[in-house]
C-alpha cells in the first residue's frame, strides 16, 4: 500500500505537470533531486516532514500565486475573444474537490 503522504504528493504533482514527468519537474520545483522524489514514490524512502513542509510553502508561496495569474490572465483572453466574436460566454464556476 502507497504511503498516504506519498499518494497526496503524487496527486498534487499530477495535478501540477500532468501523468508524465511530474517526478522530475515537481523535484525541482522543491529542489530534490530526482532519485530523492523517485525513492519517496515508491516507497524507499519516507516523505518526511521537512519534505511536506517545504511543499506546503511552495505551494502557497510560490505555485498558488502564479497559477492564479494564470487563471486571471486566461479569464481576459477569454473575454477578449468572447467580445470580438459575439459570444455571450460565462466565466466558469470553480467548485473546489
Amino acid at each position: 500500500m502507497i504511503d498516504p503522504k506519498a499518494a497526496r504528493i503524487r496527486q498534487i504533482g499530477i495535478l501540477l505537470y500532468g501523468k508524465v514527468g511530474w517526478q522530475a519537474r515537481l523535484a525541482r520545483a522543491l529542489d530534490l533531486s530526482v532519485s530523492y522524489m523517485s525513492s519517496m514514490m515508491s516507497g524507499a524512502r519516507r516523505v518526511t516532514p521537512d519534505v511536506e513542509e517545504l511543499l506546503a510553502r511552495r505551494l502557497h508561496e510560490i505555485i498558488i500565486p502564479r497559477l492564479e495569474e494564470t487563471e486571471a490572465q486566461l479569464r481576459l483572453h477569454v473575454s477578449d475573444m468572447s467580445a470580438e466574436l459575439g459570444l455571450d460566454l460565462e466565466p466558469p464556476s470553480i467548485t473546489p474537490g
